[in-house]
């Protein structure tokens, strides 16, 4: 059986920052999104974090779908910092796309 998509909303902006960046790695926006998601966690880089909140209008919906252990992980965290998955989900794709972005940079790829 096929794990139901959770929706996300991302900003506008990052929706389209993280979608052609994946198009210039080669992976794509859900793909990129699960990649940070375990690089912040797995590395407990959530030490630094900061909610990022969407207003009404300004935003992207994108369904990914999580197996049950992820999603479970994902639950876990948020709830340990009394914030939704939603807003982890934003702040790793942020996190995720300011790492590539500056190694693109610097290897003169973009």
């Amino acid at each position: 059986m096929r794990s139901r998509p959770t929706t996300v909303r991302l900003p506008s902006k990052l929706d389209d920052q993280i979608t052609q960046l994946g198009s210039e790695l080669g992976f794509t926006k859900t793909e990129l999104i699960k990649a940070a998601l375990l690089r912040q966690i797995a590395t407990n880089n959530l030490s630094n974090f900061e909610e990022i909140k969407i207003g009404s209008g300004d935003f992207k919906r994108t369904g990914i779908r999580f197996n049950s252990t992820f999603k479970q992980l994902l639950q876990q965290q948020a709830k340990s910092r009394g914030v939704s998955v939603n807003s982890l989900i934003i702040y790793a794709t942020n996190k995720t796309y300011e790492y590539y972005s500056k190694l693109l940079a610097e290897l003169g790829l973009k």
